[in-house]
């Protein structure tokens, strides 16, 4: 059992951190898996993750009394394809800005992007 546990231990330590925002997906992937209706269903799972991730982030935020990112009018839940939107609109507004970084990730994008359309 103190093998297991030393190896556990050691597995834990020795894991290289990942990087939260570091999908290389650009946006124009996004956009043409998007308008093609097969692979529609691929992006609109992508996002739902995305906006749940970033929704409890902000949700823990405000629970522990910390500054929120974005504030929703109450009761108000993102769509998959809201997120989406609001990822395409954020990249298209600022595209120059994105387009300078190495690689564009959506979960930072979308994240400016619900922070512009709901700002607190």
């Amino acid at each position: 059992m103190k093998k297991y546990r030393i190896l556990l231990i050691a597995l834990l330590f020795l894991q290289s951190p990942v990087y939260a925002f570091g999908d290389p997906k650009p946006p124009s992937e996004f956009f043409e898996l998007y308008d093609n209706e097969k692979t529609r269903a691929v992006v609109e799972i992508y996002f739902s993750g995305l906006v749940s991730g970033v929704t409890w982030s902000n949700t823990l935020n405000n629970r522990l009394g910390k500054t929120t990112v974005f504030c929703f009018p109450s009761k108000k839940a993102i769509t998959a394809e809201e997120g989406y939107l609001v990822y395409k609109n954020e990249y298209l507004s600022n595209q120059e800005t994105w387009d300078k970084m190495p690689f564009q990730p959506a979960g930072l994008i979308l994240t400016i992007g619900l922070q512009t359309k709901y700002p607190c």
